[in-house]
């Protein structure tokens, strides 16, 4: 796995997590299962990761599932990515 920054807000794997996170600047990097609003510069859903509810990021990359409403400039989804809900992109 890479090595992730000291700055970074992470929900490791096996745990879950529900409420609202701002994460303002720094990243925020689910491997676990997040309910709820997330807002941050960037998200990243890994593989194993799960968030239902609502992002809002400046840069979302997407490995795992989102359920929910995303609003974001700059969307990735890989091939093990999915995502069920509405999207607003650039």
């Amino acid at each position: 796995m890479k090595s992730l920054p000291d700055d970074v807000t992470y929900i490791l794997g096996g745990l879950t997590m529900e409420g609202s996170l701002e994460g303002g600047e720094h990243p925020v990097v689910v491997d676990g299962q997040f309910m709820g609003d997330i807002t941050a510069n960037e998200i990243i859903i890994r593989e194993k990761g799960t968030i239902t509810g609502t992002l809002k990021g400046k840069i979302v990359s997407i490995s795992g599932r989102f359920h929910g409403d995303l609003t974001c400039e700059n969307l990735t989804v890989t091939q093990t990515g999915m995502i069920e809900g509405d999207v607003q992109a650039n």
